[in-house]
């Protein structure tokens, strides 16, 4: 997201006072008071940045907050008419700040991500960016090896880099974890690339080129992510959200757009703006963008990148795998985005029918996810692929399985039949995807493990039909502040088993995932 495109691992705030104990917000985002001080009449808002990612915001030689965010700020306030003041927050501290009510927005070269969506409203984006790869001048390394998981790669904490690092080449096995070594900040990252402790570092393209200038270092290339920036509020801030996207609109619209990007060394990466709903958006809704009428087909190639919000198209909502399958044959050249479908979509029915197609060789549309860094440009796959492709979905419990249809995906009719014949159950959850589920439906436990004080860890224990799994929150030798517990089942239900609060003495020690409150 920010700058490097901070994909904040959704550390919602979990408000915990440790003298009094903690509370937890029962799943949903917190969303602080909105109120907003007044001088002399006019609004005044306060604007969260990070002020070591340039060209949108930074410091110059006197300290003084710079860049094209900033500015741009600035102009909006003056046309908008209100008051505007900066804060500089750490990175991964930025969206805690403005969901506890500290800032009013985020202005700094902020990515939109799915995962945000549920949780801020995000204006018109402003700017598209990729993410640029660097090197050492004398560096052999080759974007081969950087897919094939063969570099030690450097990256901010909390950044688009870092998500697309960990998606791409750590899950599927490509990469060890340890190769990916995180940095709190661009000045850093860039240091120790230049002394040799990383083999490449991966930053968003404007950043990537002030970082490097005049260093012996290079680009070796660049990862499509085709990411958009906008400014996020909270979703109980539909006046902000407007105010900002009619500032942001008049601003692109006028010459000092171009000045500014001149200014900065941006080139005209821009997007074009249509003028946004007057529809206020209300706290737990979707976000500004996304169209109510959007069940065809069509609209789903449409929307691309627009509509990755899980559930946002309500295409899957009133199609099935079936309908599915048949909308991709009859679109064999045109890939399709999908970022996740509803939970259940594919069920054992649908499985069964789509068993009746997998030897198929009708060429079908592949599938591709927006974190894919392989785009399937002019490769048709077919309709047994495909089928092959929504069982997998149907085994593993999510889809898209993988990355890609088409590249990332090798398909076995002969496996899958010997799975159907034995009875065609999806299969057991593993450790890591029953945590990520508990993460999914309660968005505040994103932050978790984390050695930051206080604690906070994981705990989980195997049963024969699932897992139970902890996440608590440690003092420093004293008992367990608070912990909330949950049952994932092999049928992948999540249900909370119980909780823990600083008025149960237990020690971490003493205390049990399956036996918890």
């Amino acid at each position: 997201m920010n700058g490097t495109a901070a994909v904040f691992s959704l550390a919602i705030v979990t408000v915990c006072i440790l003298a009094c104990g903690c509370t937890f917000a029962p799943g949903n985002a917190l969303t602080a008071p909105t109120t907003h001080p007044t001088q002399g009449g006019r609004m005044h808002l306060t604007i969260g940045v990070d002020n070591a990612y340039p060209p949108f915001t930074y410091q110059d030689s006197g300290g003084n907050l710079i860049g094209l965010d900033i500015e741009a700020a600035r102009w909006i306030a003056r046309r908008q008419g209100f008051d505007v003041e900066f804060a500089s927050i750490p990175w991964d501290g930025i969206l805690p700040a403005l969901q506890a009510g500290k800032i009013d927005m985020i202005y700094s070269g902020l990515t939109i991500t799915p995962e945000l969506q549920r949780n801020v409203s995000f204006t018109t984006p402003y700017y598209a960016v990729n993410q640029s790869v660097a090197v050492r001048q004398r560096s052999n390394a080759t974007m081969q090896d950087l897919y094939e998981g063969r570099l030690r790669v450097g990256v901010e904490s909390e950044s688009t880099g870092a998500a697309w690092i960990e998606e791409n080449l750590v899950r599927p096995g490509k990469m060890p974890a340890v190769e990916l070594v995180l940095y709190p900040d661009i000045s850093v990252l860039t240091l120790n690339l230049a002394n040799g402790t990383i083999d490449a570092s991966i930053v968003h393209t404007p950043a990537q080129n002030r970082a490097i200038a005049g260093k012996n270092l290079r680009i070796m290339g660049e990862i499509p992510t085709h990411e958009q920036y906008a400014i996020a509020v909270r979703k109980s801030d539909p006046q902000i959200l407007t105010m900002m996207d009619d500032g942001l609109l008049e601003l692109m619209n006028d010459p000092y757009w171009q000045q500014l990007l001149l200014k900065y060394g941006l080139d005209n990466t821009t997007l074009t703006l249509s003028p946004p709903s007057a529809t206020p958006v209300a706290p737990g809704a979707a976000g500004p963008r996304g169209s109510p009428g959007n069940s065809s087909f069509d609209q789903l190639l449409a929307d691309g990148m627009q509509n990755t919000l899980p559930g946002e198209s309500c295409y899957f909502n009133t199609h099935s795998p079936a309908d599915f399958l048949d909308d991709l044959q009859a679109h064999p050249n045109e890939p399709v985005m999908v970022l996740t479908v509803p939970a259940d979509w594919i069920t054992k029915r649908d499985a069964e029918e789509l068993m009746q197609s997998i030897d198929s060789e009708v060429p079908a549309a592949p599938v591709v996810s927006p974190l894919s860094s392989y785009w399937p440009q002019d490769q048709a796959s077919t309709v047994g692929n495909e089928a092959l492709f929504l069982l997998e979905g149907y085994r593993s419990g999510r889809y898209p399985p993988t990355l890609c249809s088409v590249n990332y995906f090798k398909g076995n009719t002969s496996a899958i039949r010997a799975w159907w014949k034995s009875g065609g159950a999806p299969m057991p959850v593993d450790e890591r995807t029953a945590i990520q589920m508990v993460q999914q439906a309660n968005p505040d436990l994103v932050s978790y493990p984390s050695d930051q004080f206080p604690v906070h860890t994981i705990m989980t224990e195997r049963v024969p039909d699932g897992w139970y799994i902890a996440f608590i929150e440690e003092g420093s030798g004293v008992p367990i502040l608070c912990a909330r517990c949950y049952h994932v089942g092999n049928d992948r239900a999540v249900r909370q088993t119980g909780a823990v609060n600083h008025r149960i003495m237990v020690m971490p020690s003493e205390f049990s995932a399956q036996k918890c409150g």
